[in-house]
């Protein structure tokens, strides 16, 4: 079917019966056979070493979204917990606030009291 020469197996002409798929499928063991031109996804064949390149920065692309699931997790218990102070600190503030006033008023009446029984 195919001529096979040392320099450029492949520019060679087909002999007629061969039919496309074989040319092509030849084609690529040749490729993978000689280890060239990886880019075409149907020669892929990976070495171990490139393997575990591929799932150490998978990995490591993982973890990296996990850390920043939670980071962003944190962020958001942590702004919940500081408004959650807050309203606390407010509804304090205000009841105290409530509490003074109500006292002042009842000094202010007693003091009236005081001021109208002395005369």
């Amino acid at each position: 079917m195919l001529r096979v020469s040392r320099h450029r197996p492949f520019t060679q002409k087909l002999h007629y019966p061969a039919c496309i798929w074989e040319a092509s499928y030849l084609y690529v063991l040749h490729r993978l056979h000689t280890g060239e031109n990886r880019r075409h996804s149907y020669i892929t064949t990976t070495t171990e070493e490139e393997a575990e390149k591929k799932k150490r920065r998978r990995r490591a692309e993982a973890e990296k979204k996990q850390r920043r699931s939670r980071e962003e997790a944190e962020k958001k218990k942590r702004r919940s917990r500081e408004e959650a102070e807050k309203k606390q600190r407010r509804r304090r503030e205000e009841a105290e606030k409530k509490q003074r006033r109500s006292r002042e008023e009842a000094e202010k009446k007693q003091r009236g009291s005081r001021d109208i029984k002395y005369f």
